[in-house]
């Protein structure tokens, strides 16, 4: 019963993405509905062709493989801040508890999340599949135990890496360092895997079975939830239950032999860096210079920031190098259609693959959507400086484009070099590449300054599960995709660059509106904040 107990006090920590009850509530669901609606489009859309062919099998693997790719990649720089050095350790290691019990009730909690959020892709594709292809009766229990365990095996994976990166980092007195690095590097072969895995959905209507036979032979719970979608087997699916739960207490045992290891070498690095960084500096700076030095400060010192937050960036740079290097492997991916299209053409069109790739990217980084909860119960003392509200938020959107814009403006002028664009096209991918991010970052600290979170248990919590985050990353989702079409289909009726002038003033317009609605409101809100 004392287990429980502190299983529900966990549990109502960290979790207001969920709580129709708190504020947002239009908000929450209008983004869960068009999240909803969107994969339940796409999938739509695969099953119709696949099903002509006898191949729809293959979008539950598909399903099951990209949901479970994209929980691992989420959980290796999540997983190691939400077990180790959390702000409730004090509570839970005076507690008599063991250290399996407080590794599972984390591990627990970032499970739920994952359950929970995982479903709003799983079941729009379970359910397209269910309406259209006509399975047996069996396949809608199954699928609900699917929707339960599909996300163990790869959160186990991501924890006992995530503590192993723990691990190592501990090691060192750069560990915020170490495991920014150490996260990027498996970050990134999950992004190597996935360009390798991109002949899956390559021609899926000719190559249906082999896709699903792909995924099949290399991820085992893809490959059950198919063959138990096509014919019911008891023994098969009590086995595959009994899997999971063993690969769970296989990683809990780990991570809790390792626990008080690591998590008390995490503390003392960090406090003899405290320690260290107690230094009087005499050097004066200006109050907004000031506090754009205090977010970077906090930007580089939490890993789990710095990882979020940097990947669309990092995501963008291989992009460009991938065209940049491989341009010429690149091309013929494209000239197999029916309407035959050389190489020229592609590299005409350089310029608007360019602006897609960076407004994808770009409107996927919402830094300023966190910065105003990191401050947590400090915000209170915020309040008080001599400063105007206006200036410490305008710091906090400085500070984000210090970051932002030099990877950016980097990848655009390596594809301009590269391909020696012209002068109209070069300057309005350079002018789209300093106005999107300051819409981008505006509008993340409007949506932070509406969801402030201050209850936060640690770090990743904010920065991963919290209301303005989730809310910002899909409205920048749907945005992109928005601009992305709307420039594609201005570049068919009036030319590339003349659609990209068109964006430009758009962005334009739009960064002026928002920064006029910021002007009037952001001293009131930021006033209404309490912790």
């Amino acid at each position: 019963m004392k287990l429980k107990s502190l299983v529900k006090a966990s549990m109502t920590e960290g979790m207001d993405i969920f709580n129709m009850r708190k504020g947002g509530k239009g908000a929450k669901l209008a983004v869960a509905g068009g999240m909803f609606l969107a994969f339940f489009g796409w999938a739509v859309s695969m099953i119709i062709p696949l099903r002509a062919m006898g191949g729809e099998v293959a979008i539950l693997a598909m399903a099951v493989a990209l949901t479970s790719l994209v929980t691992l990649i989420e959980g290796i720089y999540k997983s190691s801040n939400l077990i180790f050095n959390c702000r409730d350790d004090d509570m839970l290691l005076s507690l008599p508890l063991t250290r399996a019990q407080i590794v599972a009730l984390r591990i627990f909690k970032f499970y739920v999340f994952e359950v929970i959020f995982n479903s709003l892709y799983l079941v729009p594709v379970m359910l397209a599949y269910g309406l259209f292809a006509s399975p047996a009766w069996w396949y809608w229990p199954v699928s609900v135990a699917m929707v339960i365990l599909l996300p163990v095996i790869p959160i186990a994976i991501s924890c006992v890496v995530g503590a192993v990166i723990a691990a190592l980092s501990s090691r060192s007195k750069r560990h915020n360092l170490m495991q920014i690095l150490l996260a990027f590097a498996f970050m990134l072969l999950g992004v190597v895997f996935s360009f390798k895995a991109r002949d899956w959905t390559r021609n899926i209507g000719d190559y249906a079975g082999g896709i699903s036979a792909a995924i099949n032979n290399v991820y085992y719970p893809a490959r059950v939830y198919t063959e138990l979608t096509l014919q019911f087997d008891l023994v098969k699916l009590v086995v595959f239950v009994l899997i999971h739960v063993a690969v769970m207490a296989v990683a809990v045992a780990f991570i809790a032999k390792i626990y008080f290891r690591v998590n008390s070498r995490m503390k003392t690095v960090a406090t003899a860096a405290k320690r260290k960084k107690v230094v009087f500096a005499g050097k004066v700076r200006r109050p907004f210079l000031a506090l754009m030095k205090k977010e970077l400060n906090r930007f580089f010192s939490t890993p789990v920031f710095v990882t979020n937050a940097g990947f669309g960036l990092i995501l963008f740079l291989i992009g460009v190098g991938i065209i940049c290097l491989k341009f010429n492997d690149l091309a013929p991916m494209f000239e197999n259609q029916e309407a035959p299209i050389t190489l020229d053409v592609v590299r005409g069109y350089l310029p608007l693959a360019t602006f897609g790739l960076m407004a994808f990217c770009g409107m996927m980084t919402f830094m300023t959507a966190v910065m105003v909860s990191l401050e947590g119960r400090a915000i209170n003392l915020a309040k008080t400086l001599p400063v105007s509200a206006r200036k410490i938020l305008l710091a906090k959107v400085g500070a984000s484009l210090v970051i932002v814009w030099p990877p950016i403006l980097v990848g655009i002028v390596a594809m301009v070099v590269r391909f020696q664009f012209g002068i109209w096209e070069s300057l309005l991918l350079i002018v789209a590449g300093i106005v999107l991010p300051l819409v981008v970052e505006l509008f993340g600290i409007l949506v932070n300054l509406k969801h402030a979170k201050f209850d936060a248990e640690n770090d990743t919590e904010i920065v991963k599960q919290s209301t303005s985050i989730a809310i910002a990353t899909f409205v920048g989702l749907g945005g992109s995709m928005a601009v992305i079409g709307v420039v594609v289909a201005l570049t068919f009726v009036v030319g590339q660059t003349l659609a990209l002038a068109v964006i430009d003033a758009v962005l334009v317009l739009l960064f002026g509106g928002l920064y006029l609605y910021f002007a009037k409101t952001c001293e009131e809100k930021f006033k209404a904040l309490s912790a």
